[in-house]
Formats: C-alpha cells, structure tokens, sequence
C-alpha cells in the first residue's frame, strides 16, 4: 500500500499555519495599551487575516482534511464585520489492492484518485456580545465555487480501464455560526459550522476499455449534463486569525 499523497499535501499546511504563529507570537510581545479597554481586537476599523482548516465534523483527521480556507476581515463596527474568504481543497490518492492466486501475488486493480475544488465566499458577521470573554458570531452571504474531479481504475487480468470525470459550478448563498477566543488582543482562535444553499451545474464523462482474449478492444463513452438545487450543511473549520 502506497503512502497517500494526502498525507504529505497536509503536511506542508503546517507550514503556512506555523509561520502566522511565529507572526502571532511577535504581536502578542509588541507593548501597546489595551483598545478601549478591552482584552480583545473587536473594534470598528479592526482587520484580521484568518488561516482555517476544513474537515469532517465528527472525525478530524488527517485523512478527513478536505482543504484551507484563507480570509481577510474588516470590522465596520465592534460587533460587525465584513469577511471575504477563499477556500482551496485538494485530495489525491492512490490505491493497489491485491490479492494471492497459487501463491503468486497478482494485482487485481490500481485506483487513482484526485479532485481539486475552489470556493470564494463573502459575508456580514456579527458578534451578539463584543465583549464577552467567548465570542460567539453568525453570518450571512453569497458564494460562489468550481470543483473538479477524476478517477481511474485500471484492471490487468483480463485488461479492462475505467475513468470518471465530472466538472461542476455552483452559485449560492451560505449562513455560518461559530466561536471566537481571544488568548491575546490580537491573537484569536475559531470554529465555525455553516449550512448553504446553491444552484449547481455540473457535466460529467465516463469512460470504459476493454480488451477481449481475441485481442479486440471496445471503449465506451457516455456523457450526462445536470442542473440541480442543493441545501446541506459545510465541513467544520478551525484556525486563528491575526488582527492587525
């Protein structure tokens, strides 16, 4: 079994996360008297930079990671702000399985994987209590995302190949509830949950090949175009914004 390639792309998250705690770090050390006497950067004309990872709920793993999410912020009052943010996602994979036949080893398929999505969002959020030890948020906006997706199986004995590969679009309005934590004026750390609802296009391909005993080969394509309304609900997101 193959190291997962989503293992190492998750790895090098880490460094952009450690280089805006580094850059943290030097703001919490700067000497400044406190902004209206508050232990926090909630203020009218405040701006954040946020750096969030976006996974699976109920099980945040490495493996349940889906992507980043990159935002700037800028309070237009103590208890509202406007967010603009970016979402990138990745996830490639590889899988051979195999299997023993007369004690020879034989690979029974080799399974590619790989997807690619980017999301840009951007929302009013307001904070019910500013200044309140725990912040909590709500927000509302429009969104727009691409995703791209593709796999490959390939079968040696008897050869046969398949492949998928769907494309899609998608407009939409999105609503986020989340928590935001202060352990320095303009250091804070946050998790959001949202829930979305898009109109989405999407175009997909499948392909199918196969080689006979005879030697003939036979390839099978097919083509679907769809429109669709969808209401669900978004991964988790954790991370720290730097307020500056």
């Amino acid at each position: 079994m193959k190291e997962p390639v989503t293992t190492t792309v998750w790895r090098l998250i880490a460094v952009p996360l450690l280089c805006m705690l580094l850059a943290a770090s030097a703001l919490a050390q700067e000497s400044e008297e406190p902004r209206n006497n508050r232990n926090n950067s909630l203020i009218k004309g405040a701006w954040a930079f946020q750096f969030e990872i976006v996974g699976d709920l109920f099980n945040l793993d490495l493996r349940n990671l889906y992507g980043t999410s990159l935002a700037l912020k800028k309070h237009t009052s103590s208890g509202s702000a406007l967010r603009i943010g970016l979402g990138l996602g990745l996830n490639l994979s590889n899988d051979d399985r195999t299997s023993e036949q007369d004690g020879d080893t034989i690979i029974q398929s080799d399974y590619d994987r790989n997807s690619q999505s980017v999301n840009i969002v951007m929302q009013k959020i307001f904070y019910p209590a500013p200044n309140a030890d725990v912040n909590f948020f709500y927000g509302l906006g429009p969104q727009a995302s691409f995703g791209h997706n593709k796999s490959t199986r390939e079968y040696p004995s008897p050869t046969r190949w398949t492949s998928f590969e769907s494309y899609s679009w998608s407009l939409g309005i999105t609503g986020v509830l989340g928590v935001e934590w202060f352990p320095t004026r303009s250091i804070s750390l946050l998790a959001e949950y949202g829930s979305d609802i898009q109109y989405k296009w999407q175009k997909s391909k499948d392909k199918s090949l196969r080689t006979y005993p005879d030697d003939t080969t036979a390839l099978y394509v097919s083509e679907n175009k769809s429109k669709s309304f969808s209401l669900g609900t978004s991964s988790v997101k954790v991370g720290l914004s730097v307020y500056f």
